[in-house]
C-alpha cells in the first residue's frame, strides 16, 4: 500500500475522501421573464420606433461641437419624430411586420444562454445581423425619405437609420419601464 491509500481509513486526513464536500454547480444567469410577446412588439413597434427617434433628437452625441453629420442626423431624427408622432406618417404594416420578426429573434437570441456575456454576445449578434441586412437598410431609408420633400444626402438617411437601429434595440434590451408614460409595458426584459 502507498501513503494516500493508508491515509484514506485516517478519520481527519487531509487524504480522507469520504469527508471531502462536493462542490455544488454555481446557478447560471437568470433574466426576469419578458414582458413583451412577439405580436406585443409588433403591435406597439410604432411607439418604440417614435421613441428612438425622440431619443436621438436629444442624444448629447449627436450634437457635439465639431460633429460631422451628428447635427443633420439629430434633425432628421427630430422631423421624422413629429411626423410619426403628429399621425402625419404612419409605418407600413409591411415594414412593422419585417422589422419587429428581426427584432424579435435579435433580443431573444440568447435567452437559453447560461451567462450573461453569452446571452449579450447573441443579442448584439441579432442585431449586428440587422445593421447589415440590405433589404431592411434599404426600406427604413425608403420610409425616412417620405419625410423629406427634399431631396434628403443618402448618406445622411443611412447614418440616421444606423443610429435609429441601434436605439430601438438598446431601448428594448432596456430594463427602465418608465421610459414614456404612453408606452406600457413595451421593455421586453
Amino acid at each position: 500500500m502507498n501513503a494516500d491509500q493508508q491515509c484514506e481509513d485516517v478519520p481527519g486526513s487531509k487524504h480522507n475522501h469520504s469527508t471531502t464536500k462536493q462542490s455544488k454547480p454555481k446557478p447560471g444567469f437568470s433574466r426576469s421573464a419578458p414582458v413583451y410577446t412577439e405580436q406585443n412588439l409588433k403591435d406597439n413597434l410604432a411607439e418604440l420606433v417614435h421613441l428612438a427617434l425622440v431619443e436621438m433628437r436629444e442624444d448629447d452625441n449627436l450634437k457635439v461641437n465639431g460633429s460631422v453629420n451628428g447635427h443633420a442626423v439629430a434633425a432628421m431624427a427630430h422631423q421624422i419624430a413629429s411626423k410619426l408622432g403628429s399621425g402625419f406618417l404612419s409605418l407600413p404594416e409591411n415594414l412593422i411586420t419585417q422589422l419587429s420578426a428581426q427584432l424579435w429573434e435579435a433580443v431573444t437570441s440568447g435567452d437559453k444562454e447560461k451567462t450573461y456575456s453569452a446571452y449579450n454576445e447573441h443579442v448584439w449578434t441579432g442585431f449586428y445581423k440587422i445593421l447589415i441586412n440590405k433589404a431592411m437598410t434599404q426600406s427604413l431609408i425608403n420610409f425616412c425619405k417620405v419625410c423629406f420633400i427634399d431631396n434628403a444626402q443618402h448618406v445622411l438617411l443611412f447614418q440616421t437609420v444606423r443610429v435609429f437601429l441601434l436605439n430601438l434595440v438598446t431601448i428594448l434590451g432596456s430594463n427602465e419601464t418608465e421610459q414614456t408614460p404612453s408606452v406600457m409595458n413595451t421593455l421586453l426584459y
